[in-house]
């Protein structure tokens, strides 16, 4: 599958946010959750603000589940279009993504999706070819 360097920019970026975004998405939650109730506590009122923040960062964070959704398929397809890489591996990184994305991802993006040639370590090994030796 060839794409081209804009494509292959965009889908690392893509790739990279969904990658961080848990770790963002947990720092900001507790952050905000600490100090609303904390403050909603000293003020003996009920914590409506949480809410309000949660409903308004809601559609953000769908869009980006929507993303990553769409990154696995496109992981997916170029996986099985990819047929320069070893079979083996193919098969590795596709259970992977499915099973660890966000850990996989990253890690076949720079392999296979960012180079133009899949490296030499990657490609399917060449048929071993039967010895003179065997065949008597």
């Amino acid at each position: 599958m060839k794409l081209s360097r804009n494509q292959k920019l965009v889908i690392g970026a893509a790739t990279l946010w969904t990658t961080c975004y848990p770790f963002i998405f947990l720092l900001v939650w507790l952050a905000m959750f600490a100090t609303i109730f904390f403050t909603a506590a000293a003020r003996r009122e009920s914590p409506l603000a949480l809410w309000s923040v949660l409903v308004c960062f809601m559609p953000f964070h769908l869009m980006t589940l929507a993303l990553a959704m769409a990154l696995t398929l496109f992981y997916w397809a170029h996986i099985i279009k990819n047929n320069a890489m070893s079979d083996a591996l193919r098969i590795i990184f596709g259970v992977a993504i499915f099973w660890f994305g966000y850990l996989a991802m990253p890690i076949y993006f720079p392999v296979a999706v960012w180079r133009d040639e899949t490296p030499q370590w990657a490609r399917p090994s060449a048929p071993l070819a039967p010895s003179a030796d065997a065949a008597s």
